[in-house]
């Protein structure tokens, strides 16, 4: 197993650390939703948790994420508070079917970071990123 996705935290720890992120960005992980949503909550959840398990995404002591990457110029990503609706006016921007630079300026905004240093990121972490930021958005 690579050092990158060796296990630091135990279960129940990462489990602490994500509902205190949680409550932080007000997430009710048990709101009733149809069967997909359900689905796609719960599975955000357990990757989240692994993430943190694994010492990707750390949770402060007040609920907020930092992700960190494998970006020399860019190791860690912090949500330092709960996304606006400042944040979707970063999409007018963009041209009308440009889906990624939406959601990448969406996330830039939020995060207090370049765009262009989100497109630097590996595949692997900015699947992370867009997971925690998603999880700002669920409802």
């Amino acid at each position: 197993m690579s050092e990158e996705f060796k296990t630091t935290i135990p279960e129940e720890v990462a489990k602490a650390d994500f509902e205190r992120f949680a409550k932080f960005a007000r997430l009710k992980v048990d709101r009733k939703r149809n069967k997909n949503d359900r689905a796609d909550v719960d599975e955000m959840k357990e990757a989240m948790i692994e993430d943190i398990m694994d010492g990707v995404v750390t949770i402060d002591d007040a609920g907020k994420p930092t992700i960190h990457t494998q970006h020399p110029e860019l190791p860690t990503i912090a949500f330092k508070f709960r996304p606006t609706f400042l944040v979707a006016r970063s999409m007018d921007s963009q041209k009308k079917d440009a889906e990624v630079a939406k959601s990448a300026g969406m996330i830039a905004e939020a995060a207090g970071v370049t765009v262009a240093n989100l497109y630097n990121l590996e595949l692997r972490d900015m699947e992370v990123v867009q997971r925690v930021f998603t999880l700002f958005l669920v409802r």
